[in-house]
């Protein structure tokens, strides 16, 4: 499978359970792997959200995860952050 996400890119990745803004780093055995992950835990509002970036409006408070391995199965979709 071709990965098109270029590395050390910033992306938005919306999971089955939870929303991330991270850096991509690679892929390997049907899992991505991203670096300085933010996980957003609810979005309220999409539009102020993606008018934001690449930073995010005061109201959201990401939880800072570091490193973060994602199923690729689990993904929904994932666009670029910059």
């Amino acid at each position: 499978m071709i990965i098109p996400f270029k590395s050390k890119k910033l992306y938005f990745v919306r999971t089955v359970t939870f929303y991330y803004i991270a850096r991509f780093v690679k892929s390997r055995d049907g899992f991505l792997e991203f670096e300085d992950a933010e996980c957003i835990l609810s979005i309220p509002d999409w539009e102020d959200f993606l008018q934001s970036k690449p930073r995010l409006p005061p109201a959201y408070k990401p939880l800072k995860t570091g490193q973060i391995w994602i199923n690729r199965e689990a993904i929904v979709d994932m666009l670029p952050w910059e």
